[in-house]
């Protein structure tokens, strides 16, 4: 479209125009007298800028029909193709009628002589640009005069005219088919005597769109021929059977045979067009699985990976229809898995798992397992330059993983073959970046000499080092707030350092999602319970995420089964945490000694004189980091020398002189004391469970050695304990203990000293209290999702089974042969197509609720105007209706627009009758979720009027913030993220007549279209409670996430009446109780906080 944007200008009304040119504005406006003088007396390149200025002041609806005849005088005769160019895009551009009369201007006449000496030009260029100009000229006035030497090109010498003069034919056709009446006869002549596959294809088109008896006479001329044709002319022609087959009664049968034997076709575009006629023709299934198969050929095939996410999304779409046949091909999907795109890979497993049923569940599982480990191979043995290939290869493997552990969730049968596989993953830890740091650091090394590699190596152990220290636990489930206050200075150590890697990092790693699958096989497989826990011991030592740790040792606390298994756990904890204590004595001595050195007090330092201070700072210096170097073979082959620090047994175990022996991992201790202290208040509790487990099996199983055993049991784990609290309490650890994690472990050592102190509610929590409650939450969870299926399934079969009572019943006997029960053409389905709110639109209750009246009665002019949301744009329907007895000429909508909102396409001019009514569109593009307002007025003339326009002005039409926002679950940990990541907060006050905490958070649900995140249970005594919070989210289709936090309390207007809260939802209580408190948005963008935060005020009121 062509839109002009000066709004002096109004006569001029959008026209169409393929050229797109930033307007003009005011300063940079040529005049029209310097122009004219240029044209008269300028050079060609003179005249060719003088054009290009016109055309542009033109286009931006500045009037330049004044310099009409200069162009004319001057241009015309010019044999400059740039020239001609130039002019044919002025005259399409320019306004060819009179504004005033409606007629075409007289000089119009001479345009039409040029436009026909064009078209017999002896250059062929000539004459098939100027008919490709007049596809886009509209008015018959000149068409009529140019039709003769239009069919005449016909039967011109090349094809490059003859394809441009087919192409008039069909536009001229469409817009004034009286001009050639006789058109399909001709067209359908030229094809039998045409050669060229192009201009058959633009022939065979025009067929189509005009005349479909003629175009199946084409058809069973060239049906023989099909495989012969080039790509353009089959996708034609399978148009032409889709089309064909929906409007003329003819039998499929044959079309169906053609349609099938393009799917091999080697165009992947013609075979994707076959498969979609194929399935518009015929539901039979052996057609179905041959277009399945073309599709999973082009995932298989097709190098362009748009292509590709194409064909999945038509697989999806057909599960309704198609889902039995989905499910014999969906090996065939699977082998799409072999692109290296992410994006296809996650939209194909997500398909998978869809089909997924009984009975294919394990041929699925058979090759995700061969998928999972043929992508762990490709990343051990990937290069460590390659740092965007290896962190697709990560996030594509953790895909991997959740995918197996949806499937085994949704068929527990095959749990028993995937948890063994999985937990060899608990040692991945992608949310780190270790791999990725030193990958950076060696491509830095292969870019820098010897030397810069040694030393990148050595920012690549530091790297390691940091990013560790740089976790915090913000994001731990149940951590105290003190705690991650407390933690957070050891993050701003390396923030700096690692604020660009953790950008594109996943929000946790594979290995915890496989151990929360863990956590649930063992607690629904008991008698997997023994093999999950040994594998469990076996790979304790690879965990290296504080996350893992934390939940694998609950695992080991709550469902080791016997005296043995006891023993096994706290020896695996004690190899872990390595060698104690922690911190060594020397160290801190020479810690303590140059704190008390810097601060002047040598008798709190303990050294009696200088002698001994001198034996003291030796010994103590003994123990600081020493280095050792090596020779290391790089990535790139080449040699360098690496230094490493060597500060103690238990920092890394590497022999100097092999440089290929591994480092002992001790990941525990090093979580520890990078100052992950809750995963040290979890290790100390469970080693008292474990403790008072071993205790209990004595008593069911008594043996001689019991008591010495507890005995080492309970000294392992004390000074396991105690250690740690004296390296958080110490001056060289990272960063200090916090008090609630402290008082967790005090209280571990005084009950392993006192364990006959324990009161039986402690005895009964630390054996099986906390398991059995992970039990029923685990069964809680189950039972909601089955009932959220069930739910889901009922309400499809209510939608499926039940229609409104204005939709037209849809008998096929009774529709005769157009009905068409499986087409499935793109253009049928626009309105599907198009986004939201726009399917339900044909009902007339929803279009009813969505006119608006925009003039009154007794107005000169009624109009109103249905509103049509789609997801990015808005159509505005408007019925304009003439009360008066006068002919109302040049009427026009002036529409305007407040907020984010632009228009698209603007009404048209048009002439009232006497009580004539009109109806005309309007295009509006949405571009942001805001609230916006439409309006406007109606201006239109008089017969013989010689005032000034009559104006109507017309009411406001306000968009709501609820076309754009519907309502998305969000998981709790995902909210906090955004919560803390959005930067715009709107603050609500609470102000309703609601005295029902419950009801008026379900209230404030209903009016924002945001999903209820907090459970509140009606069953429940939530809605006798006196205190109440809650979180919303929602979406808009613009991709915006909007959070809410609704914190209220119930609250007595008068101090002096005492009413129970359990009173507040009665009638009599409505005077004496308030609720009270705010809500609280965040978005990243402004103006959807503000737009919720308006919503809620305006409806907050009263739920009635």
């Amino acid at each position: 479209k062509n839109t002009h944007l000066n709004p002096s200008s109004m006569a001029i009304v959008d026209r169409r125009c393929p050229l797109l040119l930033c307007p003009l504005d005011s300063e940079s406006t040529p005049k029209i007298e310097d122009l004219s003088a240029t044209l008269e007396r300028g050079t060609e390149e003179e005249k060719i800028g003088a054009l290009k200025k016109i055309i542009h002041c033109i286009i931006s609806g500045i009037n330049m029909s004044r310099l009409t005849m200069q162009i004319i005088k001057f241009c015309l005769r010019s044999k400059s193709h740039e020239i001609k160019k130039l002019l044919q895009i002025y005259w399409e551009v320019l306004d060819k009628k009179d504004l005033n009369s409606g007629k075409l201007k007289p000089e119009m006449i001479l345009v039409c002589n040029h436009l026909l000496n064009d078209l017999k030009h002896p250059n062929e260029y000539i004459r098939g640009s100027t008919l490709r100009l007049l596809c886009r000229i509209d008015e018959a006035e000149i068409l009529e005069q140019l039709i003769p030497q239009i069919l005449q090109n016909l039967e011109h010498r090349h094809s490059y005219v003859r394809k441009n003069s087919v192409l008039a034919i069909i536009s001229i056709t469409q817009q004034h088919p009286n001009l050639i009446p006789d058109a399909a006869q001709r067209i359908v002549q030229f094809i039998d005597n045409e050669s060229n596959n192009s201009c058959k294809r633009n022939a065979l088109q025009m067929l189509i769109n005009c005349d479909l008896p003629a175009s199946l006479g084409v058809f069973t001329k060239i049906q023989d021929k099909l495989s012969n044709y080039p790509e353009t002319m089959q996708i034609t022609i399978l148009e032409l059977m889709r089309k064909v087959c929906r409007a003329l009664p003819v039998p499929k049968s044959h079309f169906v045979k053609c349609a099938a034997k393009l799917l091999d076709s080697p165009s992947n575009a013609v075979a994707y067009e076959a498969a979609n006629t194929l399935l518009a023709l015929t539901p039979l299934d052996h057609a179905v699985n041959k277009a399945l198969e073309a599709y999973t050929r082009l995932l298989q095939t097709e190098s362009d990976q748009n292509v590709k996410l194409i064909v999945i999304k038509r697989l999806h779409s057909f599960k309704v229809r198609y889902e039995r046949n989905l499910r014999t091909i969906i090996m065939d999907i699977l082998r799409g898995l072999s692109t290296p795109n992410l994006d296809v890979r996650r939209n194909i497993l997500s398909l998978v798992l869809e089909l997924a049923a009984s009975n294919n569940i394990n041929d699925i599982i058979t090759c995700l397992k061969k998928e999972i480990i043929a992508i762990n191979n490709s990343i051990s043995l990937a290069v460590d330059t390659d740092v965007a290939t290896q962190r697709s290869s990560i996030e594509y493997r953790n895909l991997l993983v959740r995918t197996i552990h949806q499937c085994a969730v949704k068929f527990p049968d095959v749990a028993s073959q995937v948890v063994h596989l999985l937990m060899n993953y608990l040692g991945d830890d992608s949310m780190d970046g270790h791999a990725l740091s030193a990958s950076s650091a060696a491509a830095a090394a292969a870019a820098t000499g010897n030397k810069g590699k040694a030393a990148a190596h050595d920012d690549a152990a530091l790297a390691d080092d940091y990013d560790d220290r740089a976790k915090t636990s913000s994001d731990d489930v149940g951590a105290s707030d003190e705690h991650k206050a407390k933690s957070k200075p050891a993050t701003h150590f390396v923030h700096a350092h690692t604020e660009e890697e953790h950008k594109n990092k996943p929000h946790h790693s594979a290995a915890y999602d496989v151990i929360l699958f863990v956590k649930e096989i063992v607690e629904e497989y008991p008698d997997l319970t023994a093999s999950i826990l040994d594998k469990l011991l076996l790979s304790f030592n690879d965990i290296r995420n504080e996350q893992v740790y934390r939940v694998a040792l609950w695992i080991l606390g709550e469902y080791c089964h016997n005296k043995a298994m006891v023993v096994r756990i706290v020896d695996q904890i004690c190899e872990s945490i390595g060698e104690l204590p922690l911190v060594d004595k020397k160290q801190l001595t020479y810690s303590l000694q140059q704190t008390a050195y810097k601060n002047g007090d040598d008798e709190d330092a303990g050294v009696a004189d200088d002698k001994e201070q001198d034996t003291a700072a030796s010994s103590a210096a003994a123990a600081l980091p020493s280095y050792t170097t090596r020779t290391v073979v790089l990535p790139d082959g080449t040699y360098a020398q690496s230094t490493i620090s060597m500060a103690g047994k238990m920092d890394g175990e590497v022999d100097a002189g092999d440089a290929s022996a591994p480092r002992k991992s001790y990941n525990l201790r090093k979580l520890i004391k990078n100052g992950e202290y809750f995963l040290a208040a979890v290790l100390s509790l469970t080693l008292l469970k474990l403790a008072v487990k071993f205790s209990s099996f004595a008593k069911t199983e008594p043996a001689e050695s019991d008591a010495v055993e507890l005995n080492k049991l309970k000294a392992k784990s004390l000074l396991i304990v105690t250690c740690i609290i004296r390296y958080g309490s110490s001056a060289v650890a990272k960063s200090k203990l916090d008090s609630d994690s402290k008082d967790r472990m005090l209280y571990v050592i005084q009950r392993l000293f006192k364990e006959a102190s324990l009161s039986s509610n402690e005895q009964r929590v630390l054996a099986s209290e906390c398991r059995a409650n992970f039990g029923r939450m685990l069964s809680t969870k189950r039972r909601e999702e089955e009932a959220k299926k069930q739910e889901k399934q009922k309400a499809e079969q209510q939608n499926f089974g039940v229609v409104p009572f204005d939709r037209m019943l849809s008998i096929r006997q009774l529709r005769g042969l157009e009905f068409s029960e499986f087409d499935e053409d793109d253009t049928l389905n626009l309105a599907k197509a198009v986004g939201n709110r726009a399917l339900d639109q044909g009902a007339l209750r929803t279009r009813l609720s969505r006119i608006h009246q925009l003039t009154g009665f007794s107005d000169p002019i009624y109009a109103e105007a249905a509103v049509t949301v789609h997801q990015f744009d808005i159509v505005l329907e408007f019925l304009i209706i003439n009360n008066t007895a006068a002919t109302l000429q040049n009427l026009n909508l002036e529409l305007h627009t407040s907020g984010d909102l632009k228009i698209v396409e603007k009404p048209t001019k048009f002439t009232l009758a006497p009580q004539q009514s009109q109806r005309v569109e309007a295009s509006i593009k949405v571009s942001s979720t805001e609230n916006g307002v439409i309006f406007g007025n109606i201006v239109y003339d008089t017969t013989g009027a010689t005032s000034d326009n009559n104006i109507v002005v017309m009411n406001c039409i306000h968009m709501d913030i609820m076309d754009y926002v519907h309502p998305k679950h969000c998981s709790d940990s995902k909210f906090r993220e955004m919560w803390v990541e959005f930067e715009w907060e709107n603050k609500v006050p609470v102000n309703t007549d609601i005295v029902n905490l419950a009801q008026y958070i379900r209230h404030i649900a209903s009016i924002t279209n945001m999903q209820l995140l907090t459970p509140i249970d009606r069953r429940s005594n939530s809605d006798q409670c006196q205190f109440l919070a809650a979180n919303l989210h929602a979406k808009s289709i613009f991709g915006e996430h909007a959070l809410m936090n609704v914190s209220i309390e119930l609250k007595l207007d008068d101090a002096t009446n005492v009413v129970q809260p359990q009173d507040s939802g009665n009638t009599a209580g409505k005077g004496k109780w308030k609720i009270a408190g705010h809500i609280r948005i965040r978005c990243k963008s402004q103006g959807i906080a503000l737009s919720l935060g308006e919503k809620i005020t305006n409806g907050q009121r009263s739920a009635s």
